[in-house]
């Protein structure tokens, strides 16, 4: 679907194109996003569909670039898939749940957490959020991830954005980091490295 959408933007012949492509994108990405949600199991088969994904996302946005056919949701998922990728570098694959099902204990409903990682002994949730700014955190982000730790049993969590956020939350077990791209892996061990306690 998505190179359906990138030779379809290779060939728009104006900005009302673009703008209609890149709405239709944002909804397939989307949705493609929700169709790609793995069972945590990282088997050769699924690291190559990942890579095909990873390719196909990367020539939309180099083909939309900065035009109105340019896709937040394509984006996100570029970074989701770039940070998951610097995950699996710092901690073993066996060792990240990616979009694991929890249940929340009070309402029942389903949250999916980007990824649950077991790390030096503790079990983090790691959320990812493609902002463009450098912002505060919205509370209500904080708060989602409080109910993923307590619906998982997990002792901490990240939030990971490509921009430095800042939290009104003073815990010292839900932490924001700052990660653009692999020069910024140390940044993301020494975040990991401070929520499980070393």
């Amino acid at each position: 679907m998505i190179s359906t959408l990138t030779a379809l933007t290779k060939t728009a012949k104006d900005d009302v194109q673009r703008t209609a492509i890149g709405a239709v994108t944002d909804v397939a990405a989307k949705a493609s996003s929700q169709d790609n949600e793995s069972d945590g199991a990282a088997t050769d088969e699924t690291q190559m569909a990942v890579a095909r994904r990873r390719r196909a996302l990367h020539e939309y946005s180099i083909t939309a670039g900065d035009s109105p056919a340019r896709s937040v949701a394509v984006d996100s998922q570029i970074y989701e898939l770039d940070v998951l990728e610097a995950l699996t570098r710092i901690v073993p694959s066996a060792q990240i749940d990616v979009q694991p099902r929890l249940r929340d204990n009070a309402s029942n409903q389903v949250m999916v957490p980007d990824a649950l990682v077991e790390y030096r002994g503790k079990r983090i949730v790691v959320e990812f959020k493609n902002y463009r700014k450098p912002r505060r955190i919205h509370p209500h982000s904080v708060l989602q991830v409080r109910s993923m730790l307590e619906s998982s049993g997990a002792d901490a969590g990240l939030i990971v954005a490509p921009v430095d956020v800042r939290s009104d939350d003073d815990s010292a077990n839900i932490i924001p980091v700052v990660w653009r791209n692999s020069q910024d892996d140390d940044l993301l061990v020494a975040a990991l490295d401070s929520v499980s306690g070393h």
